[in-house]
């Protein structure tokens, strides 16, 4: 007997889920197309804690190395399928070391950014195996609704029974 593997793409959207604190409490939630958030506030000498919380998945165009690159200034915890990456400092940008990934899994990402004052200048990218380096877009990410059921590890041209 052979098996089909399954996949339901209904009830999903391109891009990251953002949630904008302000001191602890969130502000606002909203679909942003890509990893890339500049916003310039009227606050002068702003004692407020600003955080961000991108999260969604990815999907890798295809297999191979992925190094993840963040241009922030302030604190970043990147996670990915739960775990926290290392990202060391190189210049003014936080960079991670190569990370395996397959071009037939969905990765559950989460990025969270603390700032103080009222600047938030934020990019998410990554360099792949083939020299590409790129802001993580909704071509390559997606947010499921809390209806869809996801499936990890099939290609794009399974059928679903």
């Amino acid at each position: 007997m052979k098996y089909i593997a399954m996949k339901i793409a209904s009830g999903k959207r391109g891009g990251f889920k953002a949630i904008y604190y302000v001191d602890g409490i969130p502000k606002i939630t909203r679909i942003e197309n890509k990893a890339e958030i500049n916003i310039v506030s009227d606050y002068r000498d702003s004692e407020n804690r600003y955080e961000i919380v991108l999260e969604g998945f990815i999907r890798p165009p295809f297999a191979g190395n992925y190094v993840f690159i963040v241009d922030a200034k302030g604190d970043v915890v990147l996670l990915l399928e739960g775990k926290q990456i290392q990202l060391n400092k190189q210049k003014h940008l936080l960079v991670s070391h190569p990370i395996f990934l397959t071009d037939t899994g969905l990765y559950r990402l989460k990025l969270r950014y603390l700032s103080k004052g009222p600047i938030l200048k934020l990019k998410l990218s990554w360099l792949r195996d083939d020299g590409v380096l790129e802001t993580l877009n909704s071509n390559y990410s997606s947010i499921p609704s809390s209806s869809s059921i996801i499936f990890r590890g099939v290609k794009d041209n399974c059928m679903v029974i």
